[in-house]
């Protein structure tokens, strides 16, 4: 994990990286994302990103992580407790949720929209939202 920001530290020219971990990563110009995505600009395999497949392998791995790790009362809260009187409730959902998971509730929705409906993942992915909805969804 230590050498993720050394990593997104050289691709500073070609990536818009947030100063916290709250907001996504973005690219400066839509021809990068493009050429990653495109087979006939894209020769190299181990460069390319087949979009049907990405967009059904997130969803999946941050259902995994929310599965695994999300859970009434996260944060090991008093009941009937009112919020404004919990002291240092930042650190404490720091400490409790963390950036990975609070990250992958945010933003695990973009995906599955990139999943076209031909897809032979989609039947998987709709799989992993269901159990999320029935399971998560109140958490």
């Amino acid at each position: 994990m230590s050498n993720i920001p050394t990593t997104l530290h050289s691709l500073y020219s070609i990536l818009l990286i947030p100063d916290g971990p709250e907001n996504p990563i973005h690219t400066f110009h839509k021809s990068f994302p493009d050429f990653l995505t495109g087979k006939k600009w894209c020769k190299y395999d181990q460069f390319f990103v087949h979009p049907a497949i990405h967009h059904a392998e997130i969803p999946h791995l941050y259902l995994n992580l929310v599965r695994e790790r999300l859970k009434r009362n996260i944060c090991n809260l008093d009941d009937y407790v009112v919020l404004s009187e919990v002291e240092d409730l930042s650190t404490g959902q720091k400490d409790c949720i963390g950036d990975v998971l609070k990250y992958t509730c945010c933003f695990w929705t973009k995906h599955p929209l990139g999943v076209p409906s031909t897809s032979p993942y989609i039947e998987e992915v709709q799989r992993a939202i269901d159990q999320f909805f029935t399971t998560h969804l109140l958490h």
